[in-house]
């Protein structure tokens, strides 16, 4: 699928009046987001994104930090996020409608901390998606009738430490047949549906194997979009069946937190959002807005400048054009995983404590944790997947434009 300069993608049947729903990757209010959020500079902080995400009929984003003040951090793989619920004000000014909590970062402050983001949403007039009181509950899909549309929209994530269980709260974890089955229930019952999801190797600009399935086998089951996000940088997007399968949107607002103390890649501060056109029977449209975060000015802006956008639209173009070969996208993320050797530094180290009985606690504990996380978590299945067929096969190729799409 070839985007043109102005980013807008039309097919037959789009009607100026079909249902407008804007879609952002991850929103993490913390650092100088967070201050300037409090000091009541919400616009300032969306600069001149504003007018984009306010032209919608609904509007969905990723909220990956819990709103609160209290709590204790979750003893879990990577930073505990979480902002002061004040921000909401501030917040706002972009006018989401939705927040979807199924994502790593949702419950990291413990249980009390998520059901209160979860209160917080609804005391400012917005929805949730993709998290509840437990598993059956984080399961359901956020049901709408806008423009007299009826929607069912979903969102899930990989398995992580902020998953729901039967009897304790958290966010919807990735189980694709029974996801899909709940598609086909939605679809059959009228509903037009649309599915956020929150997985994928960090930093790696190409979907496993394994995503791509499940995506397609969601959209088979009924859903007219398939939306991801979490990898932190950009995927492309794909039309599979009339329906459209946007495999990471990147960050959408998500600042170099201030514990953080090595520079972050330029992909991680650049993202597009999707404004999707939607008809009674799907898709009739899309909108791609490339926007980029700019951490002098401390604001989001839209990439106007004829190269850059040029630049960017080109990159989204070639990863398109890769999802379209048979075989190829896997080829590239085969080669990108190869960046991720050390995991296995980790597992050997962890069986040899295993072996010899190591008497570190400390040691065991910390590698243990990690050993869990890589043997829990989808995300890194498919890089030792990748990595380990890679040396079995002898495959030692890499793309030469491999470097260019990040």
């Amino acid at each position: 699928m070839n985007i043109p300069d102005h980013g807008q993608i039309r097919f037959d049947g789009f009607s100026p009046d079909d249902l407008k729903l804007l879609v952002t990757g991850d929103l993490c209010p913390v650092a100088d987001v967070e201050d300037n959020f409090l000091a009541g500079k919400g616009e300032m902080v969306y600069g001149d994104m504003l007018p984009e995400l306010r032209d919608k009929d609904l509007s969905v984003t990723n909220l990956e930090l819990a709103l609160t003040c209290g709590g204790a951090p979750i003893d879990k793989c990577g930073p505990n996020l979480r902002s002061d619920p004040r921000i909401f004000a501030g917040m706002a000014q972009a006018g989401f409608d939705v927040y979807g909590v199924a994502n790593n970062h949702s419950r990291d402050w413990g249980d009390a901390a998520f059901i209160e983001t979860l209160a917080h949403i609804a005391a400012a007039g917005c929805r949730y998606v993709g998290g509840g009181r437990n598993a059956a509950e984080a399961a359901q899909p956020l049901r709408l009738t806008v423009k007299g549309q009826r929607l069912a929209i979903f969102a899930l994530t990989m398995h992580c430490d902020c998953d729901a269980g039967e009897a304790t709260p958290g966010a919807n974890a990735l189980n694709p047949p029974f996801n899909t089955l709940a598609i086909r229930e939605a679809k059959d019952a009228g509903d037009l549906v649309v599915v956020i999801f929150h997985d994928g190797k960090e930093h790696v600009p190409f979907p496993a194997r394994r995503i791509r399935n499940y995506c397609r086998a969601f959209v088979a089951a009924g859903a007219s979009a398939v939306i991801g996000h979490h990898p932190h940088i950009t995927r492309g997007f794909e039309f599979y069946r009339g329906s459209l399968i946007a495999y990471s949107l990147g960050n959408f607002l998500f600042p170099k937190r201030r514990e953080t103390t090595t520079e972050l890649p330029a992909f991680w501060y650049e993202g597009y959002c999707l404004r999707l056109r939607l008809g009674r029977s799907g898709i009739t449209g899309l909108d791609v807005i490339p926007h980029r975060y700019d951490a002098a000015k401390q604001c989001l802006e839209t990439v106007r400048d004829p190269a850059a956008r040029q630049r960017v639209l080109t990159r989204l173009n070639r990863l398109n054009a890769i999802l379209a070969q048979p075989g190829e996208n896997e080829r590239y993320f085969s080669a990108a995983a190869a960046a991720f050797s050390y995991y296995y530094h980790i597992l050997r180290n962890f069986n040899n404590d295993m072996i010899d009985g190591c008497e570190d606690p400390k040691r065991k504990a910390e590698n243990g944790k990690i050993v869990n996380h890589y043997l829990n978590c989808e995300e890194h299945w498919d890089v030792l997947d990748a990595t380990t067929l890679r040396q079995w096969h002898g495959v030692t190729d890499v793309p030469a434009d491999l470097k260019e799409l990040y």
